[in-house]
């Protein structure tokens, strides 16, 4: 089935066939990774997906860590059949060594797709729930969070009108 974005025809099926490669990338990549609550890495990357509505910001939200938590390439991204506007996303959402959340902030809203994926990212990383015991450093990076937050959410409303 075909259908049509922007005014380019895609195949639904093989979106659904590159999600499926991501999801397996992803999993493959992570393995071993566990997150800060303890449980394996891949179930954040599978709940930031969960929250996101195209099949592109899913495709996204598998892959928002990869490059930047494993020894995963631009290459394997394209291997997996990623287009090159998502490969961008999954490139503005990578965050550089040394680089602060906030300036990664204001690179991830100039990509639609990176800044709505980092939103739901962000929302989960904020739920302190899923940690076993709260300490400083995650309340001092929680409060980074909502800066980043706040910086996403002006780029969301005045920028991406709402996503829509």
């Amino acid at each position: 089935m075909v259908r049509l974005i922007n005014g380019v025809a895609k195949n639904k099926e093989s979106d659904m066939d590159v999600l499926s490669k991501m999801i397996i990338l992803a999993t493959i990549k992570h393995s071993g990774q566990m997150c800060k609550g303890g449980k394996p890495y891949i179930l954040h990357p599978l709940a930031v997906m969960g929250e996101v509505k195209s099949i592109d910001a899913k495709i996204v939200a598998v892959g928002h860590d990869l490059l930047e938590d494993t020894d995963a390439t631009r290459d394997d991204l394209k291997a997996q059949g990623c287009s090159e506007e998502i490969i961008q996303a999954i490139m503005a959402l990578t965050k550089l060594k040394g680089e602060r959340r906030v300036d990664s902030a204001h690179r991830v809203a100039s990509n639609r797709l990176a800044c709505e994926v980092k939103l739901a990212d962000v929302a989960h990383n904020m739920n302190l729930s899923r940690l076993p015991a709260i300490t400083d450093k995650d309340l001092n990076r929680l409060e980074e969070y909502k800066m980043v937050q706040l910086i996403l959410e002006n780029a969301k409303n005045n920028n991406w009108n709402n996503f829509q």
